[in-house]
Formats: structure tokens, C-alpha cells, sequence
């Protein structure tokens, strides 16, 4: 039987139940630098049976990425603010690994449609700040912006019209980069 690919709740399962790695990452990046962080998140933590929203993820770099955009990000201040704070350690995840980016696209999603929907339709400004500090390729997401399924594979509450909503705005995104292309 292939493996599971879902985030699946169980039934009487708290919602806002918390995988543990998360408050061990926060607890270690505060003591450690960016690339010891990095490397603490992707070897020791690993993402095998993440805890993403209450429910079992089997996507191991997207739990993984749960884990890093649950650390870094709040709704105390802007995202593009706390991108910047948090740039030396998001590059040192997300440099030279292509799956974990598209993790990171995909927890960053989710982040926003669960925690922050007004981020919704400013999404295209995150995409330029993360694409600044060389976090995600154009690529990348422009491979993530062309699926609008994406996290429906991973997680079962998915709403296509979250997923439409958001990608309505990482358009404009992906519409400034290729004007400075021509």
C-alpha cells in the first residue's frame, strides 16, 4: 500500500493540537545560528508524521516548513517584516533544496489562509520579499502559482477558492518579475 500523502485529522482530535518540534525549533534557533538552525530542523527534527494544524501530515518537507513558518511568523507585525528578520534562516532551509521549497509554499499557504487571511490578497508582496532575499525561485513559484491543487494532495480542508483567491495575487507577483525579464 503506497504511503499516505494527507494531513488527516482524527475525529475528537484537537484542532489546534501542536507538533512538540515546533516549540523545540523555537527553543534552538534562539540559542543557535541560521545554518546550525537549518540543519537542526532538517536532520534531527525531520518532518516524519508532522503534527500540521491537528492533523498527521506525511509530506515530510511540509511539516518541516509548518515547522519553520510556525517559528518564525506571527500576527504581531508584517509578514514582509518578519521575513526580513527571519531571512538568514529561511535561506539557510531553503537554499540548494528545491523540495523543501516547495514545501515552504505550500506551509506558507497554508499559513496564510488559516492564520492571516487578510495576507490573502496582499500574497504577491510575501512572494516579492521572499524572492528578494533569494528564499524561493521564480520557478518555483511559478510551478507552485500553476497548481491550484497543491495543498488539496496534503490537506484535506483544503477551499479552492482560498486557493484561487491567492494565487489571484501571486499573479501579480509573477507579472512584475516578467516585466523586468523583457
Amino acid at each position: 500500500r503506497p504511503p499516505q500523502k494527507y494531513c488527516m485529522s482524527s475525529e475528537g482530535e484537537s484542532e489546534s493540537e501542536e507538533d512538540e518540534r515546533i516549540a523545540s525549533l523555537v527553543t534552538y534557533v534562539g540559542k543557535h545560528g541560521a545554518e546550525e538552525s537549518a540543519n537542526y530542523l532538517k536532520k534531527e527534527l525531520g518532518g516524519k508524521d508532522g503534527m500540521v494544524y491537528g492533523g498527521m501530515c506525511f509530506n515530510e518537507n511540509l511539516a518541516m516548513a509548518h515547522f519553520l513558518v510556525t517559528a518564525c511568523f506571527d500576527e504581531d507585525s508584517t509578514l514582509t517584516s518578519q521575513i526580513d528578520e527571519n531571512k538568514e534562516l529561511l535561506v539557510a532551509c531553503c537554499k540548494d533544496d528545491q523540495e523543501f521549497q516547495g514545501g515552504f509554499l505550500l506551509a506558507m499557504e497554508l499559513y496564510i489562509v488559516r492564520e492571516l487571511r487578510k495576507g490573502i490578497a496582499k500574497y504577491d508582496k510575501v512572494l516579492k520579499k521572499l524572492w528578494e532575499c533569494d528564499v524561493v525561485s521564480e520557478d518555483l513559484v511559478e510551478e507552485w502559482h500553476s497548481k491550484e491543487n497543491a495543498l488539496h494532495e496534503f490537506y484535506p480542508d483544503f477551499v479552492l477558492e482560498d486557493a484561487i483567491a491567492i494565487r489571484e495575487s501571486a499573479a501579480k507577483f509573477l507579472e512584475w518579475v516578467q516585466e523586468g525579464d523583457e
